[in-house]
């Protein structure tokens, strides 16, 4: 009985340790359940609490900057409140700096630098930076652009301008917290700051901008937000950005105006085919030392983008530069300077009959032949390609030096060839008599050719120096072909500053039509090819034999509808300041009229739109013994710029003195007949020279600098930096 009832005893001993055991574990299950998800819901909640208060935090940066903006507008200062964050802290820190670099066409440099400051909002791995009126983000994978700063590229009216605000934020602690204190402080002028006795082309106290010819700005911006600028930047600008992620600094450079250049040229011609022909002549004079007088200088030089075509009697005092090589050389061609031609698409130099005269180098990109011709060089040759046949002529030095020849192809020479100097041919080389029977290919000096296999017989060809056959021709032994490329930028006034010069003049107000005595409205008094008057109003008197036929213009700008003359001189009377006139239609000077300049103290400028032609079809029209002059034959004093869009014509006796210019790029058709005389310079798309043409180059335009295109994607010509700073207490 005993051990029954202690084993009835044990066994309720045994379910009861269990209900207190399921008790146990199943509180312990609901506590574990309770702290999973209080600790989850705490994650939760904190991460919620984060985003709320970064979000917090950009929407209070976006009000810092229109707080900071209003006490820059404004004097005095500016109170903010940043609302307190308890996971994340506020602070001013001293990080960034912005540096202008600006350098000279000659290579004088200055450099200024000012710091920027940032307001930052740091929240674990997340940062939020105000600097510069922008705000920036940054985690552990890079920066990114939160809100833009006012930074702005503009080309508007050909005017280059880059406007970069520049915020300085100031102070002596890091810490901002709570009411934050903003105050309007004295900044660092970088424009300002520039040592302009650095730059030749700055005086003592003259601004920096515009920015002047050849000059490059460079700006630097250092900061640890570094990338995001240069996304802000790529999105703002055409030219280059450069990093470097060592000293986290990101920069561009922008280039002022090309440099300004000077006319150098008798003749340039932009368009295609350059034909001069029968009885041409070129040469030049100095006006600094007076008057053109026979026989000009050598320096009448002949540019063209296309190629030459030149035949019957033509005279270049002066360098050749075509671009496009040649079509052929026919008949009488002299060229005093050195002549560079360069590769013609349509096929091989060649010289067709005749004698023509090469006073100093000549050099080619094109194949080359003088088959048929009996040509004198007499400089070295360089031929950057193939010489299908040297026959005929020679290469003849009239002075101490030898000259010499130099292939980089195979060549050719033939019968009556002779060669005073070295002949170099970088590939196969022939000599043969090619005539049958023809004087024998004579070189003087030595031959020098990778050929290791000369064809021809021996006995056909003299050579009085030695043959050398080495596998390779160094570099330094052969000559480079000349320079044949004529530039982009031939002087003119950008095109957009012009535009904006006849917008302006066109009203009335801005103009001194008023003031001249022969102009009524748009209309110069004494017009027309007939209809000549003294005076306006409403009884004009005509021109009488006695008179002189000349109406006078004085100093001022001028917009006229268009310059008519008809056997009646105007005068351009520059002794009280220049002259420039807008004509929107045309010019058009016939018979025995004459537009003179007979002051040297100033010059005239003469911009014709060609809105309408002339009775001739043409913007710009001479023809029956008209003439433009000007004092001592002094072409810097009359400058014509014609719409290149349009045509210009000079014929039967014109003469002009001055530049006359119709653009570099495509360029006015030109043509020119019949016994014209021009002294000073010519620029155009010249379709025809040909007739008893003399031009006359000055060389006085050389020293007289005219500004050049501001257009592509990297130029400057306005830098605007406003410095302002901001001091911050918190």
């Amino acid at each position: 009985m005993r051990r029954g009832i202690r084993r009835d005893e044990g066994l309720r001993s045994g379910r009861g340790q269990s209900n207190v055991i399921a008790v146990v574990l199943l509180a312990g299950l609901v506590l574990a359940g309770a702290t999973v998800v209080v600790v989850a819901g705490s994650t939760a909640i904190n991460e919620a609490q984060d985003g709320t208060s970064y979000s917090t935090a950009e929407q209070s940066m976006q009000s810092l900057d229109a707080e900071i903006q209003e006490t820059l507008a404004n004097d005095g200062g500016q109170s903010f409140d940043l609302p307190p964050i308890e996971n994340g802290n506020w602070k001013r820190v001293d990080d960034g700096a912005v540096t202008l670099t600006l350098e000279g066409s000659g290579g004088s440099s200055d450099s200024v630098s000012t710091d920027l400051g940032a307001i930052v909002y740091e929240q674990g791995e997340r940062t939020l930076a105000y600097q510069n009126g922008a705000i920036f983000e940054r985690t552990g994978e890079g920066t990114a652009v939160t809100s833009e700063p006012q930074i702005g590229y503009r080309t508007r009216n050909d005017e280059p301008t880059l406007n970069i605000p520049v915020v300085q934020l100031l102070g002596t602690g890091n810490g901002v917290d709570g009411r934050v204190r903003f105050e309007q402080q004295p900044a660092t002028d970088l424009l300002e700051s520039i040592d302009r006795s650095k730059f030749a082309s700055i005086g003592a106290g003259e601004p920096i901008n515009p920015i002047r010819p050849g000059m490059e700005v460079t700006l630097t911006i250092e900061s640890q937000y570094y990338e995001g600028w240069g996304a802000v930047l790529e999105s703002r600008l055409s030219a280059p950005i450069s990093y470097d992620h060592t000293n986290e600094q990101v920069s561009f450079t922008l280039q002022g105006p090309s440099p300004a250049t000077s006319v150098s040229t008798s003749i340039t011609a932009v368009g295609g085919v350059l034909p001069v022909t029968n009885t041409i002549s070129t040469d030049s004079y100095d006006s600094a030392n007076g008057p053109y007088s026979a026989p000009g200088g050598s320096n009448g030089d002949v540019w063209t983008r296309g190629s030459l075509d030149p035949s019957s009697a033509v005279t270049i005092r002066g360098d050749v530069r075509a671009e496009e090589g040649v079509e052929q050389i026919t008949n009488t061609l002299e060229v005093y300077g050195t002549t560079a031609l360069g590769d013609n698409p349509s096929g091989t130099t060649v010289f067709a009959g005749g004698s023509p005269v090469f006073r100093d180098t000549f050099s080619t990109k094109d194949t080359f032949e003088t088959a048929g011709s009996s040509v004198t060089f007499q400089g070295d040759v360089i031929v950057d390609n193939d010489v299908v046949l040297f026959d005929g002529s020679v290469i003849e030095d009239p002075g101490p030096d030898e000259a010499d020849m130099y292939v980089d192809g195979d060549a050719e020479i033939g019968s009556g060839a002779v060669i005073e100097g070295d002949l170099y041919v970088r590939g196969d080389l022939e000599f043969s008599d090619n005539t049958g029977g023809g004087a024998k290919p004579y070189v003087k000096g030595d031959v020098i050719t990778t050929d290791q296999n000369i064809e021809g017989n021996p006995s056909e060809v003299v050579v009085d120096g030695t043959v050398q056959q080495p596998s390779t021709i160094p570099s330094s032994s052969m000559e480079d072909p000349l320079e044949t490329d004529v530039p982009a930028d031939l002087t003119e006034r950008n095109p957009s500053e012009v535009n904006s010069d006849f917008q302006t003049f066109s009203n009335p107000g801005d103009r001194d039509n008023t003031a001249a005595t022969y102009i009524s409205g748009n209309e110069l008094i004494c017009g027309g090819l007939s209809q000549c008057y003294k005076n306006a109003g409403p009884n004009p008197q005509l021109w009488s034999n006695d008179d002189t036929n000349t109406i006078r213009l004085e100093a001022g700008d001028y917009y006229l509808n268009a310059i008519d003359l008809g056997n009646t001189n105007l005068e351009l009377d520059t002794s009280n300041g220049p002259i420039r006139i807008f004509v929107r239609d045309y010019v058009s000077v016939i018979g025995s009229s004459t537009i003179s300049v007979p002051s040297a103290e100033n010059d005239v400028e003469i911009y014709v739109d060609g809105q309408s032609t002339s009775s001739g079809g043409h913007a710009f029209y001479m023809t029956g013994s008209s003439k433009f002059t000007t004092t001592g034959d002094q072409a810097s004093l009359m400058s014509v710029y014609v719409n290149p869009s349009k045509s210009m014509e000079l014929n039967s006796d014109a003469s002009f003195t001055g530049l006359l210019h119709g653009g570099s790029s495509s360029g006015a058709d030109t043509k020119v007949t019949n016994d014209v005389d021009m002294y000073g310079s010519m620029i155009g798309d010249v379709t025809e020279v040909s007739s008893n043409f003399e031009i006359h180059y000055d060389e006085a335009l050389s020293s007289r600098s005219y500004v050049t295109s501001v257009s592509g994607s990297d130029r400057i010509l306005y830098l605007q930096m406003k410095n302002r700073a901001v001091s911050v207490d918190g």
